[in-house]
């Protein structure tokens, strides 16, 4: 109904128009020197509009033309972008799950573009690192965006990881404090840090740094070992002929840190060489409180060995609370021994022997009894020992 109204309006005003145009008498008279060029005033109206039309179709056209390379150039603008950002995220997946051929191809395809961008030169640069290829992504670092980029505060510690994984401590550890303040809440930043200073053997602001960052968020299992190892195996060795450093030093040790073989080691050598026997069972005594690992083992039957009457309780509560296990049986049978306690030391070894039997429980089953004025049972186990050891030549 509606378009049929608008209908009925269209055809009313051209009916009006063409009544008036067809009942008006007016006409136009131009002047042109001697001649005089007349014609009615309809046709003068609707010259009037096509001229009108035309001068407006062909300035548009005029102004569409002029926008025309810009047009075409926003397309092709739009066309590389969109393959970028394609090429990036390819990339950045291809990170994600190691695929180093695709992430090589696709940050190729970034640079075709001609318009890479930070996101496609951190993307290069994370894909070098990732790949362990130092020497490239040091080149890719070295072109130096940072400039002119908005991101060059992490193009610096990209640089100084780079730097970090190629042994020059110095000029990591250099970048890394040339950070602005908000980056030092990083993980990477601190990690930096404090494999930096180990690095150049700055032992004590290693182990500074090392807890200030909560060293365990921000280092790998491995590395936080090997770092920690070499820090207290450093201050200890700095502290040799010292008594009150080594023992301020094993007082201020985190339970953490004492929970790594990498730090009990070289600490209980110092103690012991100081003649702090004392202290280093205990700090042992503590550890395997916390966490029963058979690797602590071998240091604490070394201290156990000095200090066997004081030991012997702990043993045997360790023993107890760790049922069969073959290595505790082994060190409480040992330690029995060391304390003339010989009935329970064979028997804590013939358990170890049931278990697990070798050429030297057995040899030392023949010296217990011996020492227990059990000749016999002494001989008995020489027999053993000796089956053991005809075993072992044919194999080998």
């Amino acid at each position: 109904m509606k378009n049929l109204i608008s209908l009925s309006v269209v055809v009313a005003l051209a009916v009006v128009l063409t009544l008036v145009a067809k009942f008006n008498p007016g006409k136009v008279a131009i002047f042109l020197s001697e001649y005089r060029i007349d014609f009615s005033l309809n046709f003068a109206i609707v010259l009037f509009f096509v001229a009108f039309a035309s001068t407006w179709i062909v300035f548009g056209a005029f102004r569409a033309s002029g926008k025309m390379p810009a047009r075409v150039r926003g397309f092709l603008s739009s066309r590389k972008q969109k393959i970028l950002m394609e090429a990036n995220t390819k990339g950045i997946i291809a990170l994600i799950t190691g695929d180093e051929a695709l992430a090589e191809k696709s940050l190729r395809n970034a640079q075709k573009t001609g318009i890479e961008s930070d996101l496609s030169y951190l993307i290069r640069a994370l894909s070098a690192l990732q790949a362990d290829r130092y020497d490239v992504a040091d080149e890719l670092l070295s072109q130096n965006p940072a400039g002119r980029s908005d991101h060059a505060d992490v193009i610096q510690l990209l640089k100084a990881k780079v730097a970090l994984s190629k042994t020059n401590f110095e000029l990591a550890l250099e970048l890394a404090n040339g950070l602005p303040p908000s980056y030092s809440r990083y993980p990477q930043t601190k990690r930096i840090r404090i494999l930096a200073l180990v690095g150049l053997s700055r032992w004590a602001e290693a182990l500074n740094q090392y807890r200030q960052s909560d060293g365990v968020q921000v280092l790998e299992e491995s590395e936080r070992e090997e770092a920690l190892g070499k820090i207290y195996t450093g201050l200890c060795a700095e502290s040799a002929g010292k008594a009150d450093r080594v023992k301020t030093l094993a007082k201020e040790a985190r339970h953490d840190e004492l929970a790594l073989v990498s730090v009990l080691e070289p600490l209980t050598k110092a103690l012991m060489q100081e003649g702090m026997v004392n202290i280093a069972r205990k700090t042992l005594e503590n550890s395997l409180a916390r966490e029963m690992r058979l690797d602590v083992l071998p240091l604490y039957q070394w201290v156990a060995s000095v200090e066997s009457r004081e030991a012997l309780p702990f043993v045997e509560k360790l023993v107890a609370d760790n049922p069969g296990e073959v290595r505790l049986m082994e060190l409480a049978a040992d330690v029995c021994e060391r304390e003339q306690l010989w009935g329970k030391a064979i028997s804590g070894f013939e358990r170890v022997y049931q278990k697990q039997a070798s050429a030297h429980v057995a040899g030392r089953l023949e010296r217990l009894y011996e020492l227990a004025n059990q000749p016999e049972k002494s001989r008995l186990w020489h027999e053993k020992l000796k089956v053991h050891l005809v075993q072992s030549s044919q194999v080998a």
